[in-house]
């Protein structure tokens, strides 16, 4: 009887191992995939609450939005949710206490989704101090590298977060070219930028993102004047491309306004210093990038061709992989409830 207890033992314990063993081997590859970075963002201002009255397709709206963001980060280990500024305010309503509930609204819903930043626009300015009676009781940061008042900055010009590998910095700068009221004054961009930028750097940021509410042209020469950039993220240069602009080092990603798209963009970074960068995005459309774990987020996208994930591929050593994808903001989404009894209220 003894001898088979130890008997059983053995055999216990070697299947034990044998587990163990085939564990370790399926986590093998898993332990070599580059790091990687979900990014959602929205940018371009003038945010709608619901979806645009565009008969072919009916666009936007926050409470679809918020349920694709949360659908997206779900599929991720770790993510950013990032606005670039503009939307809490809709420069069309008059009504003070009508401008102040929607603001509220917004960032009732941002709380839910969890955003990690918003860059301050120029129309958000219209809610005066309420605008910092807000950002008080938000739970996330509202940052402007070039915003004054009265000669004194209003809001952090940066803040870091984690993310693989590293932490990642952000900043934003908003138009220094239109009329700010009661008191607002901005900065020259690029030189509140340089400082901004700088001092993430100096803090130990692997990435840096800039949220800009400036034009295509004045992004450009941003990215072409202060160094250390990795992204601007902002207003698009073309409605009927959204694909990443690249200017040196420094790429430039765009997102409709109102809500209508979101923008992604899913990094895969190095394990040690970054020496090269490629961008897949034109490849997506053709159907394959095997650097690119895109399975989860194209099952978010409209029909169409869907690149299949190669498990077998390795990045190579030094250099970080992007691909951008605006996706839509369809009816065919399951709408948040949460978000639709909010704005029913």
């Amino acid at each position: 009887m003894e001898r088979l207890a130890w008997r059983c033992r053995r055999w216990s314990l070697l299947g034990g191992v044998l587990i163990l063993a085939a564990a370790a081997a399926a986590l093998a590859p898993l332990a070599q995939e580059p790091d990687r970075l979900l990014v959602a963002f929205v940018g371009g201002g003038r945010a709608a609450l619901e979806a645009c009255g565009c008969p072919a397709a009916p666009l936007g709206g926050i409470a679809r939005l918020s349920a694709l963001v949360l659908r997206a980060r779900s599929k991720a280990r770790r993510s950013l949710f990032l606005d670039a500024g503009g939307s809490l305010v809709d420069p069309e309503l008059s009504d003070t206490a009508a401008r102040l509930r929607r603001a509220r609204t917004i960032l009732q819903v941002y709380q839910r989704t969890s955003v990690t930043a918003l860059s301050v626009g120029a129309t958000d300015l219209l809610l005066g101090d309420e605008l910092l009676t807000l950002q008080r009781s938000a739970g996330f940061p509202f940052l402007s590298a070039n915003l004054r008042r009265d000669g004194a900055t209003v809001f952090p010009a940066t803040s870091l977060f984690d993310g693989p590998g590293g932490r990642v910095g952000v900043t934003g700068v908003l138009d220094d070219r239109v009329d700010l009221q009661q008191g607002f004054t901005a900065l020259e961009p690029t030189v509140a930028a340089g400082q901004a930028v700088q001092s993430l750097h100096a803090q130990g940021a692997r990435l840096v993102i800039v949220l800009s509410e400036l034009d295509q042209q004045r992004n450009r020469e941003l990215a072409e004047t202060v160094p250390g950039i990795d992204f601007i993220l902002g207003v698009p240069p073309d409605p009927e491309d959204l694909n990443p602009e690249w200017m040196g080092e420094t790429a430039l990603v765009s997102s409709l306004d109102r809500f209508q798209y979101l923008g992604l963009l899913e990094l895969q970074l190095p394990k040690g210093s970054i020496e090269s960068r490629r961008d897949l995005t034109p490849d997506l459309s053709g159907g394959r990038a095997p650097a690119l774990g895109m399975d989860a987020f194209f099952e978010l996208a409209p029909p169409g061709p869907r690149p299949v994930r190669d498990r077998k591929w390795l990045q190579p050593e030094r250099e970080l992989w992007l691909a951008a994808i605006p996706l839509p903001v369809l009816p065919s989404l399951s709408e948040d409830q949460a978000v639709r009894d909010l704005l029913e209220e």
